[in-house]
């Protein structure tokens, strides 16, 4: 809805604006991206839908946000780049905090002005996730990327404002999760200027940044007012004060809801755990078939030489020549081979002596090679 300057001022997830006019402002104040639990943010699509079919001279980008996805942060900020290369003026404003995320947005701004008391925050890309060493390995290659193509966006946006910065500067900067203030901003080519401080809402969450609480201080802490002479924007969501029992009621549904969530994970955590066992317990049982086969195939191969040996000598042979022979046929079958066929005839004798247990042997030559390699194969026991 246009306002007496002729401006138009959108909320980037109301449609439609007022495509003829030559300038458009897009207030961002919410986290970059989907919220998980309210299913609001600010996103890529809402801009481009609600900026398709303008060709705006002018887009003033308004920013109070502690950011949020490094992804759509990126993408906000080529939607609006395809403008300003098509020669639209993109203005930024810092009215509080320009986060993480948000301060991808603000990149891409030709021309940026931030309060004394105002600031922008840049860090590195994290992430939270469980996985094996592969998948932890892979991820922080990804996030090495990202803080790679964050890095280029921060000097190419530095370059706009006349500040010659390399990758391994910005790099440092985020690597230190640097808050700049007013000229801090100027000084490292976030922004082209400063001015008065403003009294902006502190409306954002830092719990999560490692250096809020020491920034947190530094930050504007009341909402600003209205002049008096601008008309309302009736697009834009009208906020009031809540009593405290529904502020009571909301806050015990948004827990209720959060348990419920939390249960529903470590449930499904749960089976998952449960059915893993039963994997594990499945793999050990197959692994202890496969041994046994192992040993059965081991033991069908020894019986069948038994069984090769004796069909080869011909005799009825006792278990300790058996197995002597046996022995020499599984360690060389080609020598064994050679000296059955040139042994001489052999013969079964059987010698008994008072009460010595018979002793029955296979002989040929007792000077023969195989005699003598039956005879070494039977000391070895």
């Amino acid at each position: 809805m246009a306002d007496t300057t002729g401006a138009t001022r959108m909320v980037v997830a109301v449609r439609p604006r007022l495509a003829a006019s030559d300038t458009v402002e897009i207030d961002v104040y919410d986290d970059i991206g989907i919220d998980f639990w309210t299913g609001e943010g600010v996103t890529a699509k809402a801009i481009r839908d609600s900026l398709k079919g303008s060709k705006p001279k002018t887009i003033k980008l308004s920013i109070n946000s502690s950011g949020g996805d490094a992804f759509e942060g990126v993408a906000i900020y080529n939607v609006l780049r395809q403008y300003g290369e098509k020669g639209t003026h993109i203005v930024g404003e810092v009215t509080g905090l320009a986060a993480s995320a948000a301060s991808i947005v603000l990149a891409a701004a030709d021309e940026v002005s931030i309060p004394a008391n105002a600031a922008i925050m840049v860090h590195e890309a994290w992430t939270s996730m469980r996985g094996s060493a592969g998948d932890l390995e892979k991820r922080a290659g990804l996030l090495r990327q990202i803080n790679d193509t964050a890095a280029d966006t921060y000097v190419r946006s530095a370059m706009r404002r006349g500040v010659a910065k390399s990758r391994d500067d910005m790099l440092a900067l985020m690597a230190e999760e640097t808050w700049m203030f007013g000229d801090e901003a100027v000084t490292h080519g976030f922004a082209d200027n400063v001015t008065d401080a403003l009294e902006a809402a502190a409306s954002v969450d830092l719990s999560h940044y490692r250096r809020a609480p020491e920034m947190r201080d530094r930050l504007p802490t009341t909402a600003p007012t209205k002049a008096a002479t601008e008309t309302p924007n009736m697009s834009e969501p009208v906020t009031t004060d809540l009593a405290p029992e529904q502020v009571a009621t909301d806050a015990a549904a948004e827990t209720t809801a959060a348990l419920e969530m939390a249960t529903k994970a470590d449930n499904e955590l749960r089976a998952l755990q449960a059915r893993l066992a039963v994997l594990e317990d499945e793999k050990a049982a197959v692994e202890l078939r496969a041994a046994a086969q192992s040993d059965e195939v081991a033991r069908l191969a020894a019986d069948l030489n038994r069984r090769e040996v004796e069909a080869c000598v011909g005799v009825t042979i006792y278990p300790a020549e058996r197995d002597a022979m046996t022995k020499l046929r599984a360690a060389n079958p080609e020598l064994f081979a050679e000296l059955l066929a040139s042994r001489p005839p052999i013969t079964l004798t059987a010698d008994v002596t008072g009460t010595d247990a018979p002793e029955n042997r296979v002989t040929a030559d007792p000077d023969s090679k195989l005699a003598a390699l039956v005879r070494d194969a039977g000391k070895d026991e």
